[in-house]
């Protein structure tokens, strides 16, 4: 019984013993507030904070690959973003959604218009009760936002909102 078991296990790819028991993943993603911005000197500010968090009652060999993608926001277009104006719709302020605080950082989009989507992969070789013994089955993915400057723009509220993606297999 033991070699049958140990010449199965050879057989097998690895992502045929993966073995998952009531899995789950959950994704949380938190907003930092606005920015003030002047037409002089160009403004940042941490966008947002994806976590996903993945885990299992009993798990044995368990890989999620995920990827993230950010759409185009108002302006549909996701190397070329921009908010509007509280009042006035024909008021944008344009921006850019980045990988870290660095304005020469990747720009996160939806790997089209040379923006790069977040990827990566979450592995746990066992997890009992929801508890990885074994690697890691969570991720903070940080994003940041960028606004140049002298862009002559009314003055006042300024918002956009945008469709993030999250592909977990």
């Amino acid at each position: 019984m033991r070699a049958l078991l140990v010449v199965l296990c050879l057989l097998l790819s690895p992502s045929a013993w993966a073995v998952t028991v009531l899995g789950s993943c959950n994704f949380t993603l938190t907003s930092t507030p606005g920015l003030s911005y002047t037409v002089q000197t160009a403004a940042q500010t941490q966008a947002s904070t994806l976590n996903i968090n993945c885990s299992a009652v009993l798990t044995l060999v368990s890989s999620f690959n995920y990827t993230v993608s950010y759409g185009g926001g108002s302006a549909g277009n996701v190397a070329n973003r921009s908010m509007v104006h509280s009042t006035d719709a024909a008021s944008r302020l344009a921006y850019t959604l980045r990988a870290s605080s660095s304005a020469s950082s990747t720009l996160l989009g939806d790997g089209t218009g040379g923006t790069s989507i977040q990827s990566g992969v979450l592995n746990c070789l066992i997890a009992l009760l929801g508890n990885c013994l074994s690697g890691t089955t969570q991720v903070n993915l940080n994003s940041w936002l960028h606004v140049p400057a002298r862009q002559f723009v009314r003055p006042g509220s300024y918002a956009d909102s945008m469709v993030v993606t999250i592909t977990l297999n």
